[in-house]
Parts: C-alpha cells; sequence; structure tokens
C-alpha cells in the first residue's frame, strides 16, 4: 500500500453483523494485520490492544469496548435506534479507521460543506471512529500509552495529539467532550450517544 493511498468503503451491512453476532471485533471486519487500535472520539484518542462491538438488543443499543494499553479501559454506548452510516476510510497518508455516524450529525454538522456522508468522512469529518494501526506503526503508540498514566490523548484542532500530565480526567476537564467530563454533561442529542466512560485504572 502506498503511503499516499486513499480509499473509502461503505460498509453497509457492518452493523447488521454486530446484531447478528451479539459481539464482533473489529480485526473480524477487515483484512489487516493489526497491531492495535486508536478510539476516536469527539477530539479525545485512546489507545487500545483491541475493539469490540456488542449488540445491547434488549436496550436498543450497540456499544464498543476497548482493551485499553496497559490499565486504561473506555467503553461507549450508542443509540441503535437510528440512521447510521459505517465506513473504512484511509485518508491522507492516516492509518485506515473504521468510522460511524448518524443522519442527524451529518446535517448539524456537515452538510453546509459536504454533498454525503461518505465527502465529509473521505476528508476526515467525523465524530467517531477507530484508527487501525500495523504492527509497524503501532509500537510507536503503545510506547507514548505506557509512558504516561492519562487515561486518553487530547487531539488539537490542527490534528496533533498532546498526553495531558495529570492521569486525573477532573484536570482536564475544560477540553474533553461533555460526555467524559466528571460531572457527565450530556452530549448533542443528535450525535446518538447514551453514555460514554474512559478509565485510566
Amino acid at each position: 500500500m502506498a503511503d499516499d493511498e486513499n480509499w473509502l468503503y461503505h460498509l453497509s451491512d457492518f452493523l447488521d453483523r454486530v446484531r447478528e453476532r451479539g459481539t464482533h471485533g473489529v480485526s473480524e471486519e477487515v483484512d489487516l494485520n493489526l497491531g492495535g487500535v486508536v478510539y476516536h472520539h469527539r477530539g479525545v484518542r485512546v489507545p487500545a490492544t483491541g475493539a469490540t462491538f456488542r449488540w445491547r438488543g434488549d436496550e436498543d443499543q450497540f456499544g464498543l469496548e476497548l482493551d485499553g494499553v496497559g490499565s486504561r479501559s473506555a467503553r461507549v454506548s450508542f443509540d441503535a435506534d437510528r440512521s447510521w452510516d459505517c465506513y473504512l476510510v484511509r485518508t491522507g497518508g492516516d492509518q485506515p479507521c473504521l468510522v460511524w455516524m448518524t443522519d442527524a450529525e451529518f446535517r448539524t454538522e456537515e452538510a453546509d460543506r459536504f454533498e454525503s456522508k461518505a465527502e465529509a468522512v473521505g476528508r476526515g469529518r467525523f465524530s467517531f471512529g477507530v484508527y487501525l494501526h500495523a504492527p509497524w506503526s503501532w509500537e510507536a503508540v503503545a510506547e507514548r500509552a505506557r509512558d504516561t498514566d492519562a487515561p486518553l490523548f487530547v487531539q488539537r484542532p490542527g490534528g496533533r495529539t498532546f498526553v495531558p500530565e495529570e492521569g486525573d480526567l477532573a484536570a482536564f476537564a475544560e477540553v474533553l467532550p461533555e460526555e467524559l467530563r466528571p460531572n457527565d454533561d450530556r452530549p448533542p442529542e443528535y450525535l446518538g450517544v447514551v453514555d460514554a466512560r474512559v478509565d485510566a485504572g
């Protein structure tokens, strides 16, 4: 694969597979040699050795659970009773990313700039995704994660990430999305997030 190769695939049956299987690991979805993953959640990043989707039909939800590096862990639940689209995308020389987006998020945040969800996702405009790292790129991520007690990394607007100096989420709450702040504020309804939690141990 060339370093500058870009592509995008619409995974129209992805959530159907999650529903049918009940539990669906990201590694089962892609034919890639994975070293680890980085979950992107509205501007924060959580490095993990694996990511698993779970269907919760009794609650009309699907969830994502992350086996974080070291003592980290994360879990997020989404409202399954929404119009979701899932994509596998690679853009700008970045790692491939599994992305999911609601119709409402696209209409609210991206429709004034892009003709479709696919175009927005292809330009890197999405709230939720799992970056898929090959072993050669994963080791640097894992080493950076092992060197800090911070539960997550924070992405700056320019695309670079920084590692908070404090492991306590309360120490940098102002840069977190509402659902990850210690006072548990509600996120915008159109995103389809039911709840989210990131732990450092």
